[in-house]
């Protein structure tokens, strides 16, 4: 799947709306979420030159503070007025008030506004998504007249009474409608995770995705129900030259059967000098810590290619298969097998596509 690219190359505006009443974590755990996108993983790794796709604002009725549900106040950074903003993706929050329950006949007044604001955004080919209970101001345009739908289990059978063009259904996860797949709903409140996933999957690339959901330990999208495996952050502000020295050569020569003595000679230290200030600047002995750069290595082998187990076993310098199976499945929490088909390229792919 080729990532979805803003017009001219520019950054995906990501307009993050802000009614009243809205559940301000599925306002502010989106947008922190996709600021992280790219960036925030490679800095971890030591990487620098990648850049954050996403260009977020948070968007209210107008300029004036947003009184979110339990009282929380938002500042938006646009509103509604603001005729020169066009976004690429529309995310609507979760909502909470009793007019949600009732649908048309009950829509308070501050929310009317959002609405033919999304419908003129979505013709213009802006994709809309709405968490939860958001999904009725998104039933309110009339865009999901026809198609299928998910919200809230607690608002399902209400919604449905009161737009009876739209077909629910319970889901889990994420229910994609319309032409290109540009209106996605969520069910659960917490889905906004996934929701993200897929917008870095979209506009983005896969790769992206995938770091992320491993970067905030929450579920790929491939990965629904299966455990997250966090990436290894080599430790580096430990103000050892010399063990640094020994860090860059087992990064560079990892998968090399002798990489723990070239890299004792890079530091300049006997065996036993070298063990003991490599295991106090790092907090691992040379041989656990060769072992997470080579599972980290092999994790991303696992997800972004398709070189079979026992390849992948090679390539980060084990000769033994089965040892190198046991080993990965003690460090990672399930088998190599496993590991691709949760986070692998390929199901992260199919599920995009099942989505999108």
């Amino acid at each position: 799947m080729t990532p979805d690219v803003a017009p001219s190359g520019r950054r995906v505006r990501v307009a993050i709306l802000a009614p009243e009443h809205a559940l301000g974590w599925t306002i502010m755990g989106p947008a922190d979420m996709l600021n992280s996108a790219g960036t925030l993983w490679s800095s971890l790794q030591g990487e620098s030159g990648v850049v954050n796709r996403f260009e977020v604002a948070i968007v209210g009725r107008s300029g004036q503070p947003v009184v979110c549900f339990q009282g929380m106040r938002l500042m938006p950074e646009t509103g509604l007025d603001d005729a020169g903003y066009e976004p690429d993706v529309i995310l609507v929050p979760a909502l909470f008030e009793e007019s949600v329950r009732f649908g048309r006949s009950g829509w308070s007044t501050p929310w009317r506004p959002f609405v033919e604001w999304i419908k003129v955004r979505h013709a213009r080919g802006a994709f809309v998504a709405a968490i939860s209970t958001g999904v009725a101001l998104l039933a309110e345009t009339s865009l999901l007249d026809g198609h299928k739908a998910t919200t809230h289990w607690a608002m399902m059978e209400a919604m449905a009474a009161n737009y009876r063009r739209i077909e629910f259904v319970h889901h889990n996860g994420l229910q994609s409608a319309g032409p290109g797949s540009r209106l996605v709903t969520t069910a659960a409140g917490t889905a906004w995770q996934s929701l993200v996933l897929l917008l870095v999957a979209r506009f983005a690339g896969a790769q992206q995705s995938i770091e992320l959901a491993r970067l905030f330990s929450t579920q790929s999208l491939a990965d629904q129900g299966k455990r997250c495996c966090p990436g290894f952050v080599p430790p580096s502000d430990h103000g050892d030259a010399q063990v640094l020295r020994a860090q860059r050569a087992i990064a560079g020569n990892f998968g090399d059967a002798d990489v723990l003595m070239d890299a004792m000679e890079k530091a300049g230290m006997t065996r036993r000098t070298f063990e003991r200030r490599f295991r106090a600047a790092t907090g691992y002995s040379p041989l656990a810590y060769l072992q997470e750069v080579r599972m980290q290595r092999a994790r991303h082998l696992l997800d972004s290619t398709v070189h079979g187990v026992d390849e992948v076993a090679g390539l980060v310098g084990y000769g033994d298969v089965a040892h190198f199976r046991s080993l990965f499945t003690r460090m990672s929490g399930m088998t190599p097998s496993h590991y691709r088909e949760a986070f692998g390229m390929g199901g992260m792919l199919e599920m995009a596509q099942q989505v999108l």
